[in-house]
């Protein structure tokens, strides 16, 4: 819960909720001109609250010995129990903007002024970009910089593509500081592989993917954004190397105003993001846990089926050597018993032979009767 004072036209400071701060971000009308929108939007998305949080008048914030303080020049100034975080953070993205009007106007408009630019601020910026020694003595030295510390040397691309279209091509999730970097900063050519933009991109990409490497040999698990930012050597004015104004997503802002740390602190939104992926992947792994085991049960069904196969065929052959053992006896029973009947036929026919060859020799008596045989009184010797 914070606003804004703004000192209204008669010169009283009244609290300023949802509606001061609105006026805070635009500027006061009485106190100048009105910036551009594409300036102050946002400031306002970023630091308005809204009507769930705090009402029209939040008089209730504003201090009671400073609620009719008169005021020698209207404006808009921070009220006192203000959070010095928001403060810094509104001051950075002022300094940031600031930064970028002066860029625009100096390097891609060559000095024009912009319709919603005051006269008198743009005499100023122009006075202080040409004539300021310590602002000229920091351009020379950004110069020199920028092309390796010579100015005869060429200027090197500082990245080949920007955070959010990485971010888009890695189907809208955030990737890792390292992994962003290493795609922003290098750029693949063919039978060279992922070359760097620079001689320092080269370098702290060397430096990360070893020092990634040697965790992974030792079996450290170590927060990549961590090794990231201790590759980098921390923050430096306010932002992460290679991370520009996205530095926020990866890492929390320093506690104090200062704006270099070398001490790593993650964001909430890394948090966030580093717990949704430890839970993803434990998931994915249940989930794999899960799919070797029913592969377990299907190739443990699958040896039982075919081991309950192989008993049911030595079965069905065992039914089929009995049925042929006893196709084989039955047929050799058949064949004897017809070796038999034959054997018995022929010694049947042999009898008959015999005994039709024995009634041939056989003689007749005078007085026999004509069938044969002899009578009554017949001699029989």
């Amino acid at each position: 819960m914070f606003g804004l004072w703004e000192s209204s036209g008669s010169g009283r400071v009244r609290g300023g909720g949802r509606k001061g701060a609105r006026a805070g971000a635009r500027g006061s009308a009485h106190g100048g001109a009105r910036g551009s929108p594409h300036i102050t939007q946002s400031t306002q998305d970023t630091f308005v609250d809204d009507d769930m949080t705090q009402g029209e008048y939040d008089s209730e914030f504003v201090p009671e010995t400073q609620q009719d303080e008169e005021v020698v020049e209207p404006g808009v100034f921070w009220m006192t129990p203000a959070d010095p975080q928001v403060a810094t953070g509104v001051r950075q993205l002022g300094f940031a903007r600031l930064k970028d009007i002066h860029n625009y106007i100096m390097s891609r408009s060559g000095g024009k002024r912009p319709v919603w630019l005051p006269e008198e601020v743009h005499k100023e910026m122009m006075r202080h970009a040409t004539e300021d020694p310590e602002f000229l003595k920091k351009s020379e030295r950004s110069k020199k910089n920028r092309r390796g510390g010579s100015l005869t040397n060429p200027i090197e691309p500082t990245h080949f593509q920007g955070s959010i279209s990485t971010a888009k091509d890695n189907g809208g999730a955030l990737p890792t500081a390292g992994d962003l970097y290493l795609r922003t900063h290098t750029k693949n050519i063919p039978g060279k592989g992922n070359v760097p933009c620079s001689s320092k991109a080269k370098r702290i990409k060397e430096t990360y993917e070893k020092t990634v490497a040697e965790c992974r040999e030792k079996g450290i698990e170590n927060d990549p954004n961590q090794i990231f930012f201790e590759t980098v050597s921390g923050r430096k004015k306010g932002k992460v190397h290679g991370l520009g104004s996205g530095s926020h997503l990866y890492y929390a802002p320093p506690l104090r105003g200062g704006g270099s740390s070398s001490s790593y602190i993650p964001s909430l939104y890394s948090q966030f993001e580093q717990q949704f992926t430890q839970k993803t992947q434990a998931l994915e792994a249940t989930q794999a846990q899960i799919l070797r085991e029913r592969e377990e049960e299907r190739l443990e069904r699958q040896r039982e089926k075919e081991e309950l196969q192989r008993e049911k065929e030595e079965l069905q052959r065992q039914r089929d050597a009995e049925r042929l053992e006893r196709q084989r006896e039955k047929e050799e029973n058949d064949r004897v018993q017809a070796k038999v009947i034959a054997e018995l036929k022929e010694a049947m026919e042999n009898y008959g032979r015999m005994f039709s060859q024995c009634s041939q020799f056989q003689s007749q008596y005078r007085q026999d009767p004509p069938g044969g045989g002899a009578g009554l009184g017949a001699p029989t010797g």
